[in-house]
């Protein structure tokens, strides 16, 4: 047999390999995008309004030491924890 007969055996799999590659990098820098500060900023703006609406204007209550806030308060203004802490079980 010659050489002509083994050659799609051979080229088929070489190009099943490179596309699989192409493919996997475009896959891995697409996830790396998702990590952009950015996009994480502009995610934490979206469920501030979401959280907004449902809520509404009510004051928020430090699940940490109970003192009520500014429904647009992060953190607390008696005990500095972020509002949505949770207490140490003890």
């Amino acid at each position: 047999m010659n050489f002509i007969f083994y050659l799609p055996f051979i080229i088929i799999p070489v190009v099943a390999i490179v596309v699989f590659i192409i493919i996997i990098s475009a896959v891995i820098k697409n996830k790396k995008n998702l990590v952009d500060p950015t996009f994480l900023e502009n995610l934490q703006e979206l469920n501030d309004e979401i959280e907004e609406k449902i809520h509404g204007n009510k004051p928020k209550k430090c699940n940490y030491c109970g003192t009520e806030n500014e429904p647009t308060a992060k953190k607390c203004n008696s005990c500095g924890a972020p509002i949505n802490s949770r207490r140490p079980k003890e």
